[in-house]
C-alpha cells in the first residue's frame, strides 16, 4: 500500500504497511484514512509522528506529516482556482498561469502577493492527477530507503525540500535492508514514478542482472548508496574521505590506540568508511573492530579501555549506535575525553535524553566530535541527477564538527 501527498517544504510524506492480520489491517486502515485526508486538507504546523516499533507494526513506509488545523473543517471542500481568483480579485487565467508558472509569470509584484496570500488563506493544495493528465508526466519522484533512522529522516526532508520547489511529488518506501524487497519495490515503483531516488542495500547476495532487470526504463540515482556495479550513478558523503579526516585529527595528537565499531562492511558506503579509517591510522598503531552492538561488546570494550596504556580512540560508523558504550563509560567511571576518545559519522543520538543524559553526564569531559553530512548537498545533487538524467557520480564531503 502506498500513500501519496505533497505539501509544504516541512511536509514529509509517510504511511504504513503490514503484513496480513486483521488487527493489523484494521490499524492500518485507520491511519491510511488519517493520512490521505490530513495530506489532501490540512496544511498546519505540529507534527505527527507515526512509530510502529513496540506496537506490532512492520513498517515498510513511514513519515511525519501535518494534521489537524482549525481549519480542518472549513476545508471538507477541495480549494479551486475560482475560489482564488475570487479572493484575490484577480482573473482565473492570471490565478493559473501563477500557479503553473510561478514568479516566471510576467505580472505585477502586488498581483503576485495577493494570490500567495489567497493559496495561503485557502489551503490550496495542486490537483497532483489534472497536473499529471495535462502535463503526460507523472511528475512524481520514488524514494526507496534502506531503513528508518533519525539520519534517513533528516535525509528525506531535504530530499522533500528540493522535490517541493520542483513541483514534484514523493513517493516513499523502505526496504528494511532486504534487496529483495528493494527490487519488488522498484519494479513497483517504476509504474508510478519518473524516476527513483534509491538508498540500496545491494552488497552482491543477489543476482547482478536481476537487480539491474528490475532498473530497466527508469532513471535511478543511488543516494547515500553506492552499490558496486558499472553504469550506477550515486551521490554520496565521501565516506572514506571523511573517515580519514577525523582518524588523524586525533592521531595528530598522539593518539595510538584504536578501535572500529560498524557492522555490514560488504556494503560499500561501510566498507569505504573503514577503508578511510584504516588508511588514517599511524605506522604500527594498535586496532581492533567491534561488528555489532551487544553486552559481550561493551564489556570488552570496558576491559580494552582499562587496560589501554593511553586513551584509545573509539571510531563509530555511525555513532547513531553509541549510546551502550557511553553508559557503559558511566557504569565503570570511564571519562569520555579523558580515558578514550569517541568520534565517527552522525550526530550522536540518545533514545531516552532526559533520563540518559543525566547519567552520562558526569562521564563526559567534553562534547563529542562528529562528521557530519552535508544532507542538503546530497539531496540537491541526488534530485538533479534523477530530474535531468545526468550519469555523473559525485562525492560530497562532510564537516568534521569539533567543539
Amino acid at each position: 500500500m502506498f500513500v501519496v501527498c505533497r505539501g509544504s517544504p516541512t511536509t514529509i510524506i509517510i504511511a504504513a504497511a503490514l503484513r496480513e492480520s486483521p488487527v493489523r489491517k484494521n490499524l492500518i486502515l485507520q491511519y491510511h484514512f488519517t493520512v490521505q485526508y490530513s495530506a489532501t486538507f490540512v496544511n498546519i504546523p505540529g507534527i505527527f509522528h507515526a512509530i510502529a516499533p513496540g506496537h506490532g507494526w512492520d513498517l515498510t513506509l513511514l513519515t511525519f506529516m501535518h494534521i489537524f488545523s482549525k481549519t480542518f473543517y472549513q476545508n471538507m471542500k477541495r480549494t479551486g482556482i475560482k475560489e482564488i481568483a475570487k479572493r484575490a480579485r484577480v482573473s482565473l487565467a492570471s490565478v493559473s498561469r501563477f500557479l503553473n508558472n510561478g514568479d516566471n509569470f510576467s505580472i505585477r509584484e502586488s498581483t503576485k502577493r495577493r494570490i500567495r496570500k489567497a493559496v495561503s488563506e485557502l489551503n490550496y493544495i495542486p490537483d497532483h492527477a489534472a497536473r499529471s493528465l495535462k502535463s503526460g508526466k507523472r511528475e512524481t519522484i520514488g524514494v526507496i530507503l534502506s531503513h528508518i533512522d533519525a539520519h534517513m529522516t533528516g535525509l528525506l526532508a531535504e530530499v522533500e525540500i528540493c522535490l517541493s520547489r520542483k513541483k514534484h511529488m514523493l513517493l516513499l518506501a523502505s526496504s528494511e535492508h532486504n534487496v529483495v524487497h528493494e527490487c519488488a519495490l522498484i519494479n513497483a515503483m517504476r509504474r508510478r514514478t519518473d524516476a527513483l531516488l534509491i538508498v540500496s542495500q545491494y552488497d552482491g547476495s543477489t543476482s547482478m542482472d536481476t537487480y539491474r532487470a528490475a532498473l530497466a526504463n527508469i532513471p535511478a540515482v543511488f543516494i547515500d548508496s553506492d552499490p558496486a556495479f558499472p553504469d550506477a550513478v550515486s551521490v554520496t558523503g565521501d565516506n572514506k574521505g571523511d573517515a580519514v579526516k577525523a582518524v588523524k585529527h586525533f592521531a595528530d595528537r598522539g593518539v595510538r590506540e584504536f578501535i572500529y565499531q560498524g557492522a555490514g562492511r560488504s556494503l560499500p558506503v561501510l566498507k569505504s568508511r573503514y577503508e578511510g579509517f584504516c588508511e588514517a591510522l599511524p605506522h604500527g598503531a594498535a586496532q581492533e573492530k567491534y561488528e555489532d552492538i551487544d553486552n559481550a561488546d561493551t564489556q570488552r570494550f570496558i576491559a580494552r579501555i582499562k587496560a589501554a596504556k593511553t586513551p584509545p580512540l573509539m571510531f563509530f560508523a555511525s555513532l547513531l549506535h553509541c549510546e551502550p558504550y557511553l553508559s557503559a563509560c558511566s557504569e565503570h567511571g570511564i571519562v569520555v575525553g579523558r580515558d578514550v576518545f569517541i568520534t565517527g559519522f552522525d550526530e550522536p543520538i540518545i533514545a531516552n535524553p532526559t533520563e540518559t543524559i543525566r547519567k552520562i553526564a558526569a562521564s563526559l569531559a567534553s562534547p563529542i566530535p562528529f562528521i557530519l553530512q552535508d544532507r542538503r548537498t546530497i539531496a540537491e545533487k541526488s534530485v538533479d541527477a534523477a530530474l535531468s538524467g545526468a550519469h555523473v557520480s559525485e562525492r560530497v564531503p562532510g564537516i568534521f564538527m569539533n567543539f
